[in-house]
């Protein structure tokens, strides 16, 4: 029983950690859609690309690297009276399971971002004039039950062609085919993404 006791006390100094992954946590998210509200226009693709071709092996790693310390900090260290070895095995597995899941989740999230923001911060912010008519979008409606969800904005895909390639770039609000796209984009982006944060 005193083994037992001494084994909880020895969580208690983790438990001060704790609510430095909840701030973690709430900044990241805060962060990234405070990044899908800032840009008018982004070639969200590429950036889907870029970080499965670049980031996604070093974020499991990254993840796998973490998992125990962060594992043990979110379920053991609030409570002096919970550890590991009172669970049964399929209860620490989901545990574990819960806790690679938002390691993932706040890593990407975090990669994302910072493609975004280098993207723009490191390059050249050159901008040219995309004064095509669009013959090929697809309008993002979000729908639940037939009825729309009120998700803050709507967003329609656009088809263009540019240096000979097929881009698609993902722009606030409702376009139409036919329509002149008539817009000056950021074209030297640091990771070669197009990208247009406001209409002013």
């Amino acid at each position: 029983m005193n083994s037992l006791q001494n084994k909880n006390l020895e969580l208690n100094p983790n438990r001060r950690y704790t609510w430095l992954i909840f701030i973690a946590v709430l900044v990241i998210a805060i962060q990234f859609f405070w990044v899908l509200k800032s840009y008018y226009i982004i070639e969200s693709q590429k950036v889907i690309w870029w970080m499965i071709k670049y980031f996604s092996i070093p974020c499991l790693v990254g993840s796998f690297f973490l998992l125990r310390k962060f594992n043990t900090l979110l379920f053991y260290s609030y409570s002096s009276n919970y550890v590991e070895v009172n669970l049964t095995k399929w209860n620490q597995f989901k545990n574990k399971l819960t806790s690679f899941v938002l390691i993932i989740s706040m890593l990407s999230f975090l990669t994302y971002d910072t493609i975004i923001q280098t993207n723009e911060w490191l390059g050249s912010s050159k901008q040219e004039l995309f004064n095509q008519e669009i013959n090929e979008m697809k309008f993002n409606q979000h729908t639940r039950t037939g009825r729309r969800l009120r998700t803050g904005r709507e967003t329609t895909d656009i088809y263009i062609t540019y240096q000979s390639k097929e881009r698609v770039l993902r722009i606030n609000g409702t376009w139409n085919g036919g329509d002149n796209l008539g817009l000056r984009l950021n074209t030297g982006g640091f990771w070669g993404i197009l990208y247009l944060k406001s209409l002013n």
